[in-house]
């Protein structure tokens, strides 16, 4: 006999995910079907949930409406930004260093500074 289906939310999918770079093209294909999902649902009027199945895990999520599929495809898109954001950091020890414009000699009004 084969054992029960078991459906996981797009949270639990992630979090059994290991590797930042695995996370970040789950997210990839997450996101595109549930784009698919939301232009049939906007085509066709009919819409109550989206489903996912990679082969090892299935994804079901049940929506209310097209407001919050679409706001939850904007907030998986920028958790994908933000992974891609932490994955370069990591990779390359890129840092950020913010320097006042008055240390800039011709450069946003510093000495030297035209504006003609």
């Amino acid at each position: 006999m084969s054992e029960p289906v078991a459906y996981f939310s797009i949270q639990q999918y992630l979090e059994s995910i290991s590797s930042l770079q695995a996370k970040i093209d789950a997210l990839g294909i997450i996101i595109t079907n549930m784009l698919i999902a939301a232009t049939t649902a906007a085509t066709t009027g009919q819409f109550d949930e989206y489903r996912f199945d990679d082969g090892q895990s299935k994804i079901e999520v049940v929506y209310r409406d097209m407001n919050s599929m679409t706001n939850a495809i904007i907030g998986l898109q920028k958790l994908q930004t933000l992974l891609r954001a932490t994955q370069g950091n990591n990779a390359y020890g890129r840092m950020v260093r913010f320097v006042p414009g008055e240390n800039l000699p011709g450069y946003y009004g510093g000495e030297g500074w035209s504006n003609g």
